[in-house]
């Protein structure tokens, strides 16, 4: 049996997952999946909140293509001050859905 896998440059078919200028929240996004997963939604348009503890996450702005923003935020979400640094974040990118 022969598996097909695909990579993010073939979606070429894919469909428009409707993300453009929402914000998603991307934790453990420093490498791996998390990392990918924020490819994939700054791809679609979105803008994306990146966390994860290693300082490397911190470059997500810059190393993230597409035509969204992407915030990089050094945080633990076990620490309730970390994780309102990254809802203040979000706030940033869209204050007008919160109040």
């Amino acid at each position: 049996m022969n598996a097909s896998f695909f990579t993010i440059d073939d979606r070429s078919s894919a469909a428009d997952l409707g993300l453009r200028d929402r914000v998603c929240l991307v934790t453990g996004g420093s490498r791996g999946l998390g990392r990918a997963a924020a490819q994939v939604l700054t791809d679609e348009g979105a803008k994306v909140v990146v966390t994860g503890r290693s300082s490397s996450v911190a470059d997500a702005d810059h190393s993230l293509r597409g035509d969204a923003h992407a915030v990089g935020v050094v945080a633990d979400n076990g620490d309730p001050a970390s994780a309102e640094t990254v809802v203040n974040t979000a706030r940033r990118l869209t204050p007008q859905r919160f109040p």
